[in-house]
């Protein structure tokens, strides 16, 4: 495979990863969610609140404040090796400071086209040499599978919020002993 194959490759599984888990829930013609990521994070998400409200006696409030605590803790390694990721590229863009600032500069300072073109190829030769990332080394991958779970969450505080509205409930259940 050569490299424009291999570029048109992976621009497609980008293409169909970002459909893919672009969250896909819409409402239906009752408002309430469907879709695959309902039916896969949302309705649990759902049970869960509904539980803590319900049976704990802890109010749905708090439920939707411990069931977005769970989802940051499922998704937490995600930014963890985001942030490492990032980390590592702004330290390693540090310690290559010193090799890319001239070119830097010259890419500044060049006056014509032919100039400012090959002082930015030289300046993506020294960088692809030092396996510095031009994304930084974050990328959006980690983005895109976070967000179908807060588009789920998103979702489920409406329906729950919803049917607080409806049966004249209150978000936070004060019971006195």
């Amino acid at each position: 495979m050569n490299k424009n194959q291999k570029r048109l490759a992976l621009m497609g599984l980008a293409a169909s990863m970002l459909l893919f888990l672009s969250g896909c829930v819409s409402l239906d013609k009752s408002g309430n969610p469907t879709g695959w990521v309902w039916n896969l994070l949302g309705r649990p998400m759902s049970h869960v609140i509904t539980y803590f409200a319900d049976n704990l006696g802890l109010g749905f409030g708090l439920g939707i404040i411990f069931v977005t605590i769970i989802v940051r803790l499922i998704i937490l390694p995600l930014g963890l090796h985001q942030s490492r990721s990032a980390a590592y590229q702004a330290a390693k863009r540090e310690y290559l400071a010193p090799i890319l600032e001239p070119i830097n500069e010259r890419l500044r300072n060049a006056e014509t086209q032919e100039e400012k073109m090959a002082a930015q190829s030289e300046l993506m030769q020294a960088q692809r040499e030092n396996g510095l990332s031009l994304m930084g080394g974050v990328g959006c991958l980690p983005l895109l599978i976070q967000f179908p779970f807060f588009s789920a969450l998103y979702y489920v505080t409406l329906l729950v919020y919803s049917k607080i509205t409806s049966s004249g409930l209150t978000l936070v259940t004060v019971t006195s002993h």
